[in-house]
């Protein structure tokens, strides 16, 4: 018994620690502090941090959240009327959207599973939260560029339902969404960041109406119809454009959908 009281009262006094490397808020801990096992703290910390760096502990298949509502159709892909139809109200060509939707997801809205495409950015989410799960959850808030390792982790939705149980609101801003890789914290033509998911989660047109609320309201429409790929991807892709040369991608799949 003696040696549980210890064991209890060792926890306690980690805890303080513990929330306050966590937090970054050194409130919790008082004016009194234990060195030696601070510094045991931070070895520990920084231990689990490497280990959560290199691997994922938490698979989840569903949202446990239910803040996403559940698949229930599959759905044919857009059609040449409705690509004719955004192109004439943007007034750019259907080549240039169509080379937007390849270099975006190759035209995939949607995974073998029905659920829109998402690439969860873990800078955006770093952001979004202020950072408090950098060291918690360093594959899920990590800044930039280092988020760019995370890019091409096997599944994309693991890391977005686990960042929706810490925060559904600011994990959903934090992936780009569907056909066209519309961030959700760009949720043009939806009043918040979970409506807009719900809608892509909905049929295609959905993710052709984000293409054109964000390239309308961003003021990219001049980019497009000069062929400005470059000024046109530095927004539309932010940094990642510097390594991954989008605007270069961009032109060569406009050229193959026959734009002029």
């Amino acid at each position: 018994m003696p040696q549980m009281s210890k064991v209890n009262a060792n926890l306690e006094s980690l805890l303080p620690i513990v929330l306050a490397r966590a937090f970054k808020d050194a409130t919790f801990v008082c004016g009194t502090r234990d060195a030696a096992l601070e510094s045991r703290v931070q070895r520990h910390l920084a231990l689990i941090h490497a280990q959560r760096k290199a691997r994922q502990w938490v698979e989840l298949y569903r949202d446990v959240t239910h803040t996403m509502r559940p698949v229930t159709a599959c759905y044919s892909p857009l059609s040449e009327q409705a690509y004719a139809e955004v192109a004439k109200f943007l007034n750019i060509e259907v080549a240039a959207i169509k080379a937007v939707s390849e270099v975006e997801s190759k035209a995939a809205g949607y995974d073998e599973k029905s659920r829109p495409t998402v690439r969860f950015e873990a800078n955006y989410f770093r952001r979004l939260t202020n950072g408090i799960y950098d060291l918690t959850h360093p594959h899920l808030s990590v800044a930039y560029p280092k988020s760019l390792s995370l890019g091409n982790w096997p599944n994309q939705y693991f890391r977005l339902y686990e960042a929706m149980v810490l925060d559904p609101v600011a994990a959903i801003s934090s992936a780009s969404w569907g056909q066209f890789q519309v961030m959700g914290d760009n949720h043009s033509g939806w009043p918040d960041p979970i409506s807009f998911a719900h809608a892509m989660q909905g049929e295609p047109g959905n993710h052709l109406k984000a293409f054109a609320a964000f390239v309308k309201n961003e003021g990219l429409i001049p980019a497009i119809q000069r062929k400005d790929w470059l000024a046109f991807a530095n927004r539309y892709n932010g940094t990642d454009n510097a390594k991954n040369r989008y605007d270069t991608k961009i032109s060569a799949a406009y050229a193959r959908y026959g734009g002029k």
